[in-house]
């Protein structure tokens, strides 16, 4: 009788495994398919260059139009927010990466423009798997109380905008910040949370453009 239970254990979990109950991740391959090479960053979650790429001839950013989608099912996880609210959202996502963007890359002397020249870098960027744990309908007297306000991910490809070449490609996850204790979620928090996320993705783009002038600088 006992044998017989551990083998009705051991086929229980192998069923559990086969119907996708424990999905097993396969580590994440150290080369593309186009050749990008992975590099490991305490800053970003995923992160693939060209071998021997530099940015150090680029001053200047072409920032492509950002796509932003939610997670999956999120809408129906959440049919209080109509299409309106949705499309609100992602406009007003897109609106703030670009303002975020553009405020951290000028302070750090680096110039949006809207043409390809050599000294141009193309960044495509989007926002995906977007988590709003407690979406702000905007309904009157409604309040929603969260620990945290969401997540999403952001995919992003650094090009030549010349050549088309790929330099960089990169996903991040960001996770909105604990609290502790229960906060209230509406427009004005998550926006907020929004903007210090592409704030702080804006922020490794300038160190990392500015870690490759550094050598001249120093005039080595």
């Amino acid at each position: 009788m006992k044998t017989q239970n551990v083998v009705s254990r051991t086929t229980c979990l192998v069923l559990t495994l086969a119907l996708g109950g424990c999905v097993l991740r396969p580590p994440e391959p150290d080369r593309t398919i186009d050749g990008l090479q992975r590099v490991r960053s305490s800053r970003v979650d995923l992160v693939y260059v060209a071998p021997g790429m530099s940015l150090a001839g680029y001053r200047r950013i072409l920032l492509d139009p950002v796509d932003v989608a939610f997670r999956r099912n999120w809408e129906r996880d959440h049919p209080e927010v109509t299409a309106e609210d949705i499309m609100r959202i992602r406009a007003e996502g897109a609106r703030m990466f670009r303002e975020e963007f553009r405020r951290e890359l000028e302070e750090g002397g680096y110039e949006l423009t809207d043409e390809a020249a050599p000294d141009v870098l193309r960044v495509s960027a989007s926002i995906v798997d977007l988590d709003i744990y407690a979406p702000d309908t905007r309904t009157p007297g409604k309040r929603n109380y969260v620990v945290s306000l969401g997540e999403m991910t952001l995919l992003a490809e650094l090009r030549d905008s010349v050549s088309g070449d790929i330099l960089v490609r990169a996903a991040d996850r960001e996770r909105g910040r604990e609290f502790g204790d229960l906060q209230i979620a509406n427009t004005v928090t998550t926006s907020a949370e929004a903007r210090r996320a592409f704030a702080m993705w804006a922020g490794l783009l300038r160190q990392a453009l500015d870690a490759a002038r550094q050598p001249a600088a120093d005039g080595s």
